[in-house]
């Protein structure tokens, strides 16, 4: 059988962390101003508990980073969010062994009372004015496309949002969280 002990990173296009180069992209980061909310997130951090499992321990550590309530305990008279906790739209059973798609993260952080916008990454979101809250979504165009030209104004097309859910329907109304009443805060991420 065989096993995986700390793969190295393809490098380009990964810069590892802790390497010189990491450091140096951390530093001017910091200096721009670019990572206060990096010290918020890196409290929360946790490992994975499974291989499967990046998605939902990911949403679980941007909960706690967010001071989201799950509204139900965690341990002993803690109310805080774990892996075990985000099971409302899939077993985790099912989840430990397939993890989850982008668009069950969506689902998940909105029923746990997150408003979200779901971003791919052929999609740019502009946000025009202070008044216009939701965003314009643009959707760039294949550029391998043979009648598609490279020009600024043919590069995107323009599509307007709508109020549904970031998977195209309402997630959270079918979302099973048995809690989902006592979650009032709405947090944005």
């Amino acid at each position: 059988t065989s096993s995986f002990y700390r793969r190295v990173l393809p490098s380009p296009p990964a810069i590892a962390f802790s390497s010189k180069q990491g450091k140096q992209l951390f530093k001017e980061a910091m200096l721009d101003g670019y990572m206060e909310k990096y010290f918020i997130l890196a409290e929360q951090f946790t490992t994975q508990a499974e291989p499967a499992f990046c998605g939902i321990s990911t949403l679980s550590m941007v909960l706690n980073a967010l001071a989201v309530d799950p509204g139900r305990i965690w341990k002993g008279a803690w109310r805080w969010y774990s892996e075990a906790m985000l099971d409302c739209c899939r077993p985790l059973p099912e989840i430990q062994k397939h993890g989850i798609q982008l668009d069950e993260f969506v689902c998940l952080a909105e029923c746990n009372s997150l408003r979200m916008i779901l971003k791919r990454p052929l999609q740019r979101h502009l946000y025009p004015t202070k008044e216009h809250t939701e965003p314009i979504v643009e959707y760039q165009m294949n550029v391998n496309d043979s009648n598609s030209t490279t020009t600024d104004s043919d590069e995107y097309k323009q599509v307007q949002t709508t109020e549904t859910s970031a998977n195209g329907s309402d997630c959270a109304a079918q979302c099973a969280h048995p809690h989902r009443a006592t979650l009032s805060r709405q947090k944005y991420f």
